[in-house]
């Protein structure tokens, strides 16, 4: 309902995740994060001061712990801890300021973000540190579009989809 704050901003819907306690996070482009409950009672918007890019979230991720990264326009993350129903916002150098699109956690835990520009940055568990992953990857016949989903495999493999097909990384 528009002009009413307590419901879902009239904005485009990127994603959707419930955290390991049973919130309902919804990313929305330019109204910043929506939060309800298990049974979909609406519980808080989250309008991010500061840039507008913070408020356009395209993405979202659980990691191990259960904390959730919100990927957004420009390369800005925002963490939510969903024990102390908390956010903090980073801005990895990593991301050129590229917009996040997707995001995926591996096996172990680490953490592929997919962005726009069609590079890869890699969030490493063990090091706790952002790793720009295929940074020197080009290929003449393949036009770098923007990185649509990130599958990795059990292998140590991503498994990348963007405009002009279907990547392989090793």
């Amino acid at each position: 309902v528009d002009g009413n704050k307590a419901t879902l901003p009239k904005y485009d819907i990127n994603d959707v995740i419930e955290t390991n306690q049973g919130e309902i996070l919804v990313a929305t482009w330019g109204g910043g994060i929506t939060i309800y409950d298990q049974h979909w009672n609406f519980i808080r918007n989250v309008h991010f001061a500061g840039p507008p890019e913070l408020n356009l979230v395209w993405s979202f991720v659980s990691l191990d712990d259960g904390a959730i990264w919100a990927g957004t326009q420009n390369g800005y993350i925002h963490q939510y801890d969903p024990v102390r129903h908390s956010f903090k916002t980073i801005h990895p150098r990593e991301t050129n300021n590229s917009t996040i699109s997707t995001m995926a956690r591996d096996p172990i835990g680490n953490i592929l973000i997919g962005l726009y520009n069609g590079k890869i940055v890699l969030w490493d568990k063990a090091a706790e540190k952002f790793y720009a992953y295929n940074d020197s990857v080009t290929n003449p016949n393949i036009p770098i579009t923007g990185v649509i989903g990130i599958m990795p495999d059990g292998t140590g493999r991503a498994w990348v989809t963007n405009a002009s097909g279907l990547l392989l990384y090793d």
